[in-house]
């Protein structure tokens, strides 16, 4: 199993590669701790709690990720249905443009997304 050092060091060494091509798609530098929270959001919108369980961060780390994507346009933040203090985060077609080109840069250089 990969320890959460080793996948850390793979997100910044593949979200660097995916910044370099940023100008081609549009988007500002991708930080890998917005490849972090796409990561988390791949199969389903979620909220800040869902995300913290899923990387093993803090609420307030989580929170900060969370911000920076959405000012990168890459989620969308809306309020939870079903819990009115929680909010409900969503990938958008931007962010899952990213993730996209994220997970083929991962197959080119033979990782695992």
């Amino acid at each position: 199993m990969t320890s959460l050092v080793e996948s850390h060091i793979k997100f910044r060494r593949l979200s660097r590669l995916l910044s370099a091509r940023s100008d081609a798609t549009g988007f500002p530098e991708i930080s890998p701790a917005m490849i972090q929270v796409l990561y988390a959001l791949r199969g389903s919108p979620n909220t800040i709690k869902g995300i913290r369980e899923i990387l093993g961060v803090s609420s307030p780390a989580v929170g900060g990720m969370v911000k920076d994507a959405s000012k990168a346009g890459l989620v969308s933040i809306d309020p939870d249905p079903d819990d009115a203090r929680a909010k409900c985060v969503q990938v958008t077609l931007g962010g899952l443009a990213v993730w996209d080109q994220y997970v083929a840069l991962c197959h080119r250089e033979g990782e695992a997304p």
